[in-house]
């Protein structure tokens, strides 16, 4: 089909791809310092069960050794199998309070799953895993960090593209435009693409919504949201 049928759908046949800007100033303190970057699951609540059982994890630690702080885990589980996946940014530490951008993408191929980082659009990192998962239509689940830019593709992006894009605004519209997108050739990679530049009107129930740019629809929210969070 034209991939129109869920804005979050996870086929790692045609696989996926997931891009943001991100700004770290530190790591959260106390006993859990895991932070989502995205999480992904097949279940409307966070509490239901579906989501351990089916859920794509992309996210980073701010305890124990120095590695960990410099890489970006990413796992995918789908009942009992489970993908684990550590992409090296190249990095002394993700939090340098430095405006970078990272793109990861999945896939499918030979029976098999693989994984590559790219850094301010320069590739740092490619891996494989000899596990493989099917389709998910998901829902999404709340970020902690200073973001810019996201998108999440239903595709695998290619380096060119990712290169080419990475600082660029692209366009969206996916939800009407018939001529442009079809089920042959064109088919609707773009799920779902948050700007962060709605501005501020000053109320916070207006300005807590991300505007979906990709003509899908899928605002989001900024939980906890306060004056300073679109500073």
């Amino acid at each position: 089909g034209s991939r129109r049928t869920n804005n979050l759908e996870l086929d790692l046949e045609k696989g996926t791809t997931v891009e943001f800007w991100l700004k770290k100033d530190g790591w959260a303190t106390g006993s859990i310092q895991l932070e989502h970057y995205f999480h992904l699951w097949n279940s409307g609540s966070v509490l239901d069960a579906a989501s351990e059982n089916v859920s794509l994890r992309i996210n980073s630690y701010g305890s124990g050794a120095t590695p960990a702080k410099k890489t970006i885990f990413v796992n995918l589980v789908s009942g009992s199998t489970s993908i684990n996946i550590n992409h090296d940014t190249g990095l002394a530490n993700i939090a340098d309070s430095v405006w970078r951008h990272y793109a990861i993408t999945l896939k499918t191929s030979s029976e098999k799953t693989i994984s590559d980082l790219y850094v301010d659009g320069v590739h740092q990192s490619h891996q494989t895993n000899a596990n493989t998962i099917g389709a998910v239509k998901g829902w999404g689940n709340i970020v902690s960090a200073s973001f810019d830019e996201f998108r999440y593709w239903k595709t695998e992006r290619d380096a060119q593209q990712i290169g080419r894009f990475y600082r660029a605004q692209i366009g969206g519209g996916t939800n009407t435009d018939n001529v442009k997108y079809d089920d042959i050739s064109n088919k609707v990679d773009l799920g779902v693409y948050f700007k962060f530049n709605e501005g501020i009107t000053g109320d916070a129930a207006t300005d807590a919504t991300i505007l979906d740019y990709s003509g899908r629809i899928s605002n989001g929210t900024f939980v906890n949201y306060n004056s300073n969070a679109r500073s």
